[in-house]
């Protein structure tokens, strides 16, 4: 079985259609997020052998620089330093398998909402089935457990693709 088909497969039996996606939390959810960086780790090691394209964008006070990683035409890894100006930082990972984020990482501060100028450590962990739908997910602010936003999955999906666009945009 390829290595890409093998991440598909590992996220797909981890989200089995009567399961639905493990509560945040548990058992089940820790597990499928370690089976998920596990899966992932064949294309974090061969990131040396892959194209990697430089490229950062800039969207009012959000800067993005990062380096897409490509074998053939398939976009396989992003990595990504993003500044929110005021809003915080971060420093993100996303792996994708036949053309679909499976799983995405993240660690930064953010600026705490409710207390102008304090700032929370916030780290994001999650696996995704290839269709956007979240397989399991870990937020912790502080080191302690968080909710994950709504919207998160959707947000990591397109955050992706506008990235690959931008990278495609300067390899031509």
């Amino acid at each position: 079985m390829r290595p890409t088909r093998l991440v598909l497969a590992l996220l797909a039996g981890a989200c089995a259609p009567d399961r639905g996606a493990p509560a945040p939390g548990s058992a089940d959810a820790a597990a499928s997020l370690v089976a998920a960086e596990a899966a992932v780790a064949g294309l974090r090691a061969r990131l040396d052998s892959m194209t990697r394209v430089d490229a950062a964008l800039a969207q009012g006070d959000a800067a993005s620089s990062f380096s897409a990683y490509y074998e053939g035409d398939a976009l396989r890894v992003i990595t990504e330093s993003l500044d929110q100006g005021d809003y915080g930082r971060s420093e993100e990972e996303y792996f994708l398998v036949d053309g679909s984020v499976v799983y995405w990482t993240a660690r930064g501060v953010r600026v705490r909402p409710d207390e102008p100028g304090a700032m929370d450590s916030v780290r994001w962990r999650v696996a995704l089935d290839g269709s956007g739908g979240v397989v399991a997910a870990e937020k912790r602010v502080n080191g302690e457990p968080a909710a994950l936003e709504e919207s998160r999955a959707a947000t990591i999906v397109n955050h992706a693709a506008e990235l690959d666009r931008a990278a495609r945009a300067l390899s031509r």
